[in-house]
């Protein structure tokens, strides 16, 4: 009797932490990522040409640099106040989470170096 007793606690105590770790739910806290302390290293970019495609594909490249996460156009972050690079003159483009965002928050403006045409 005394090793049947034994053995249905021993199971019993088994079956109770199985079920208490299948139960539980990870506390995994997630902090959204702050586009305000990303430095000039990341905020200065060059892009491939002085357009405003070429530009947002430079901001989201060193984006993705500085936080090893991929961000999406309008739903993460959204572009504004495009000024283009000229060979005398730095040029700028701001990059603003959107509301939407559940990864990034604030606000960076970039710095766009020119890039001079190739010639072919």
């Amino acid at each position: 009797m005394k090793k049947l007793l034994i053995i249905l606690g021993g199971f019993s105590f088994i079956c109770s932490t199985s079920i208490e770790a299948i139960a539980c739910k990870p506390t995994v806290e997630f902090h959204k990522k702050d586009l305000k302390y990303m430095d000039s290293k990341y905020s200065t970019i060059t892009p491939d040409s002085n357009d405003i495609e070429a530009v947002k594909k430079a901001a989201f490249t060193s984006m993705y640099d500085k936080y090893f996460k991929k961000f999406e156009e309008t739903t993460d972050i959204v572009f504004s106040d495009f000024v283009e690079a000229t060979s005398e003159k730095n040029g700028s483009i701001v990059a603003t989470a959107a509301d939407t965002s559940e990864i990034v928050t604030g606000t960076v403006t970039f710095v766009v170096k020119y890039k001079a045409p190739s010639s072919k």
